[in-house]
C-alpha cells in the first residue's frame, strides 16, 4: 500500500494518473484518492467532498468518477487563479497562496452552512452588533470611548 501511495505522488502533477494509481487499491475510488492527495499536494489537488462538489454550479448530481473529479478540480483551480489576482488579504495571511485544497476547505463549510440555512457572515455587521449589546459574561455594557484631545 505504501508503494502505491509513493507511486501515485510520483505521478504528480498528473492528477488523473495519481487517481488511477490510488484506484488500484481495493475500495478506493476517486473521492478517497483525492482525500489522500489533497493534504500531500494542496497546490494540485482538492478533496472531493460531496457537499463541496454539489455546491459548484454544473456539477450536480455528485458522481464518484475520475471524470467528475477532473471537472471539480478544474473549477477549484480556476477559483485559485481568480483569488490570486484579488488577494483577499483580510481573509488570509499575505504569505499564503490560494490552492485548490484551500478553496475546497472554504467551500465545504459554506455549503453546509447554506444547507442548514445558517446566516452568512456577509449579512452580519459585526461592528454594529457588538457595540450595541451587553457582554453576556459580565452583563455589562461595553465601555464608552473616551474623547481624545
Amino acid at each position: 500500500m505504501e508503494n502505491c501511495y509513493r507511486k501515485a505522488f510520483s505521478f504528480l502533477p498528473d492528477i488523473q494518473a495519481a487517481i488511477t494509481e490510488l484506484g488500484s487499491l481495493k475500495a478506493l475510488g476517486p473521492d478517497t484518492a483525492s482525500a489522500v492527495l489533497a493534504p500531500g499536494a494542496p497546490e494540485q489537488a482538492a478533496f472531493m467532498a460531496n457537499k463541496a462538489v454539489e455546491s459548484v454550479p454544473g456539477l450536480r448530481p455528485f458522481q464518484y468518477t475520475a471524470r467528475h473529479y477532473a471537472l471539480y478540480l478544474n473549477k477549484m483551480a480556476s477559483h485559485t487563479q481568480i483569488n490570486q489576482s484579488i488577494r483577499l488579504k483580510h481573509l488570509m495571511n499575505s504569505d499564503q497562496e490560494w490552492t485548490p485544497h484551500r478553496v475546497e476547505l472554504c467551500l465545504w463549510p459554506w455549503a453546509v452552512a447554506n444547507q442548514l440555512q445558517l446566516p452568512l457572515m456577509k449579512d452580519v455587521n459585526l461592528e454594529s452588533s457588538l457595540s450595541n449589546k451587553t457582554d453576556p459574561e459580565t452583563n455589562d455594557r461595553p465601555a464608552k470611548r473616551q474623547r481624545t484631545k
